[in-house]
């Protein structure tokens, strides 16, 4: 069951809230949590979270971007200056199973590789060099 409440601007009692509003298809089923980041600012908040989201700008880590963000077709891995030494690129779903593998060679800035035929979902990027972690982080596959 879900709640609802049929005036949510409305203060306390106003608003109408009506427990068990909405009876759901099964037991236990969870609802996505899908947050509007485009609302912006409440002027009550100064410290709103939303202020620092960009949607669609890909987000560096250690100044490594990976674009696009989410991805349908092809991935992309650009370093922030020319590798000192060859690194990887690897691409892993869930429980860490490694999906995709690029080999930046040494002096090279970017890496790039397919994703088309992976299934959608969230997966987790490294960038590895000299037997570590350089740099990390997710992107979503979309169709």
């Amino acid at each position: 069951m879900l709640h609802v409440i049929n005036r949510p601007d409305e203060p306390g009692l106003a608003c109408d809230l009506v427990q068990h509003g909405v009876s759901l298809p099964v037991c236990n089923a969870a609802m996505p949590l899908f947050p509007n980041y485009r609302l912006g600012a409440t002027p009550s908040y100064p410290c709103d979270s939303t202020l620092s989201v960009r949607v669609s700008m890909p987000v560096p880590a250690n100044g490594v971007m990976v674009m696009p963000n989410p991805a349908s077709d092809r991935l992309r891995a650009r370093l922030p200056g020319p590798a000192l030494r060859p690194a990887t690129f690897v691409l892993a779903g869930i429980g860490g199973i490694v999906m995709r593998r690029a080999d930046i060679p040494a002096g090279a800035e970017e890496a790039e590789m397919s994703v088309a035929d992976l299934p959608p979902g969230l997966y987790a990027w490294t960038l590895e060099s000299g037997g570590a972690v350089a740099a990390r982080g997710k992107v979503m596959v979309v169709r």
